[in-house]
C-alpha cells in the first residue's frame, strides 16, 4: 500500500484501484440489478470493474472537462462514498466478497428508491465502506488466477465464476 495518513479505515485511491482491477468483470446480483433498471439482460459495453478501475485511477488527479478539480482526492473512502452509480456501490461491495444477503438487500433498497439521485446513498446506507474496506483490505493480489476472459477465479475466497 502507498505511504499515507489515512485513517485506519481507507486506503489509497490507487492502492484501491489495483486491487479492483484485479476482481471479476461481472457479478450476478450485480448484473441482475443493471438489467431491472436498463430493462434489457444486455450487458453494458464497459464493465463496472472497467468503470471502477477508471474511475478511482482518476481520483488521483485533477481531473479533466467536467470532472475538473482544484486538488487530486487520493482517500479510496471519499471515493467511494461520492459514487453516483448505485451499480458501481453493489458491484464493489460483491467482487471484493460482502455478505451476499446484504449485497441483494442494498440491491431492493436501491430498486425500490423512486429518486434515482438517492439510489447510490440507499445502497451505501447497507454497504458502507468500512465493510468494503474490511473484505478489501485482506484481499490478497496474488490470489487471482485470469480465466481466459471469462473473468477470475477466486479459489482461495470461495467465490465462484459467474458466466451469463
Amino acid at each position: 500500500m502507498a505511504e499515507n495518513n489515512y485513517a485506519a479505515d481507507d486506503m489509497d485511491v490507487l492502492d484501491f484501484a489495483k486491487i479492483v482491477s484485479l476482481l471479476p468483470p461481472y457479478l450476478p446480483i450485480t448484473d441482475d440489478f443493471i438489467a431491472q433498471i436498463s430493462g434489457t439482460d444486455e450487458r453494458p459495453e464497459r464493465s463496472e470493474r472497467e468503470h471502477m478501475v477508471g474511475w478511482y485511477q482518476g481520483q488521483a488527479t485533477t481531473g479533466s472537462g467536467q470532472y475538473t478539480r482544484n486538488v487530486p482526492n487520493r482517500s479510496a473512502k471519499r471515493a467511494y462514498n461520492r459514487l453516483l452509480n448505485p451499480a458501481s456501490v453493489l458491484w464493489i461491495a460483491e467482487a471484493v466478497g460482502v455478505d451476499e444477503q446484504l449485497v441483494r438487500e442494498a440491491a431492493a433498497k436501491a430498486l425500490a428508491e423512486p429518486a434515482w439521485r438517492s439510489r447510490p446513498r440507499v445502497a451505501r446506507e447497507v454497504l458502507p465502506w468500512e465493510l468494503v474496506f474490511e473484505k478489501a483490505k485482506h484481499l490478497p493480489k496474488s490470489a487471482f488466477i485470469l480465466s481466459k476472459g471469462k473473468g477470475y477465479a477466486l479459489p482461495r475466497l470461495g467465490l465462484r465464476r459467474h458466466h451469463r
